[in-house]
């Protein structure tokens, strides 16, 4: 599957992996664009504090929670390219490092080559790509730090037009890192 090849003839798709894991999100894909249906407490991207504290509507403005899944999720997802999506799912699904003739599925292994200096920074909050998993990925990194975000914003962590606290604390650590 790749972007290039658009446009895709594809009316609905089960994405068995994500729906697996409770998601509790359904793609419907038509030939230009992505609905999604993100049913109220099944949201993974955002965390279970983020609902409690009511930053769809103290931080983001919104009236309501309907008005927030509808504004944000459909605001966020609909403009996007259909294909774009489906290819970073499928990268997502497929992205093993390790899964190549040079590692042949020694994930540590595939790790431990990583030589670049990095910073890993999941947030404690990231329902999809838990803190704990980045904690073994860094351990088994020969220059990286774990540097998780103390935030309750989950996947969305120091994205744009999210928590300011969240991008000043990105922006300094990009900034410590490129200057190491």
């Amino acid at each position: 599957l790749h972007a290039a090849d658009a446009p895709l003839h594809i009316e609905s798709m089960a994405l068995q992996d994500i729906g697996q894991q409770g998601c509790g999100m359904v793609l419907l894909v038509v030939q230009l664009g992505v609905v999604m249906d993100v049913q109220a407490g099944g949201d993974q991207l955002l965390s279970q504090a983020f609902y409690r504290q009511e930053l769809d509507l103290k931080a983001l403005g919104q009236s309501s929670l309907e008005d927030f899944l509808v504004s944000f999720w459909e605001g966020f997802f609909l403009p996007k390219d259909a294909n774009n999506l489906l290819t970073m799912l499928w990268t997502w699904q497929n992205g093993d490092i390790s899964d190549n003739e040079l590692y042949k599925g020694d994930f540590k292994k595939a790790l431990k080559a990583v030589k670049a200096k990095a910073f890993v920074m999941p947030s404690r909050t990231d329902l999809y790509f838990p803190p704990e998993d980045s904690e073994f990925e860094v351990a088994n990194m020969p220059n990286a730090k774990f540097l998780p975000f103390e935030s309750v914003w989950g996947h969305f962590a120091g994205g744009p037009g999210t928590s300011p606290n969240d991008v000043k604390f990105l922006d300094g650590k990009l900034k410590e890192l490129l200057a190491s």
